[in-house]
């Protein structure tokens, strides 16, 4: 018979046990691997992939320390989208309906800011609606660690090869058409992607009323991987309205109320 000594260290061990798991634990993950969780959205999976937090060398000894966090495995997809209702939205403001398939989502220049605004807000608050989870854009800094294969990272030119036409996508074709990088993370290289970070982006095209170049600046998003080598110090900066860009949203933890499967005909 144990002693009632032995079974209050096997319960105070136990609870240590849980109270110090990391938060990457959190939630629903894939049996086979601790660093991706897959939910479920009216019949479309996406995943997302975990990131082990580090510093991070942005060149001429400035380190970053990035902390730990999630992040889509893949671009949002047009087919995603559908799941999420973007459609109907869509539809409501006269704007061409996407297709449900499997390329990205993608911001173009043809549309104004308002709907790009109006879009990217529907997909993240559905996101969070339907899921539990608090998805926001990632900063430029936890995007490039990202594209870069974080700890895993083996200094590739582009986000997993330094063959650009190995990793790089476009609008036309599927998320998952190429290689993915040393974290298992597909298309960080081709088509960009917004991050949350705004800078004071210089426009040295623009031209006055008499046509001469001017220096003009504004506030801007930036917007990473159109095709740029990620161990560059170039970054490429669009405001909205000058270029095409798709989506990647992050979590910083996913939650134990997690919603993983979520279906309408339910």
């Amino acid at each position: 018979m144990k002693s009632k000594g032995s079974l209050l260290f096997r319960v105070l061990l136990l609870l240590f046990c849980i109270l110090t798991q990391p938060l990457r634990t959190f939630g629903q993950i894939d049996a086979n691997d601790p660093n991706r969780a897959t939910f479920t959205i009216n019949g479309v999976p996406f995943s997302m992939i975990y990131v082990e937090g580090g510093d991070m060398d942005m060149g001429q000894l400035d380190i970053q320390t990035v902390q730990g966090f999630w992040i889509m495995e893949t671009k949002v997809t047009n087919s995603l989208c559908v799941a999420l209702g973007v459609n109907e939205s869509l539809q409501a403001r006269s704007l061409e309906l996407i297709n449900n398939d499997e390329h990205p989502y993608y911001y173009s220049y043809d549309n104004n800011d308002g709907d790009d605004l109006f879009i990217k807000n529907v997909i993240i608050n559905n996101l969070k609606t339907v899921t539990q989870c608090n998805f926001r854009l990632p900063t430029a800094i936890e995007w490039l660690y990202a594209a870069r294969g974080g700890q895993k990272s083996q200094f590739y030119s582009y986000s997993g090869s330094n063959d650009r036409n190995q990793v790089s996508i476009n609008t036309s074709q599927d998320v998952k058409s190429k290689i993915p990088n040393e974290l298992g993370i597909y298309g960080m290289t081709g088509l960009g992607e917004l991050t949350s970070t705004v800078v004071k982006a210089i426009y040295p095209w623009a031209l006055d009323d008499d046509g001469y170049t001017i220096d003009y600046r504004k506030n801007a998003q930036v917007v990473l991987g159109e095709g740029w080598n990620v161990l560059s110090s170039h970054t490429a900066f669009f405001d909205r309205g000058d270029g095409y860009f798709g989506y990647r949203f992050m979590l910083d933890q996913i939650p134990n109320d997690a919603v993983f499967n979520n279906t309408s005909n339910e």
